[in-house]
């Protein structure tokens, strides 16, 4: 019965390192698209701020890093 939970643990421990790389990785690729374009890292992190949760959803919908800062671009103009 132990080795159960044991498993069960491992296996959400794991769940859990996956989701943080791989929101890490997806963040780091949006702060450099921004940086792409110009816009310093302060100002694009107040945008992320701003607009999390959106980003996240049209992560989640799979929209490219692009289009997602195409669209932030869009909504938040007086960042930029």
């Amino acid at each position: 019965m132990i080795e159960v939970f044991a498993i069960i643990g491992g296996m959400v421990v794991l769940y859990l390192a996956y989701t943080f790389v791989k929101f890490s990785s997806f963040k780091s690729k949006l702060m450099n698209e921004f940086g792409r374009r110009g816009i310093p890292f302060e100002v694009a992190d107040v945008a992320y701020a701003k607009s999390g949760d959106f980003i996240n959803t049209m992560h989640a919908n799979g929209e490219s890093v692009e289009s997602i800062v195409d669209e932030v671009m869009q909504r938040y103009p007086e960042l930029f």
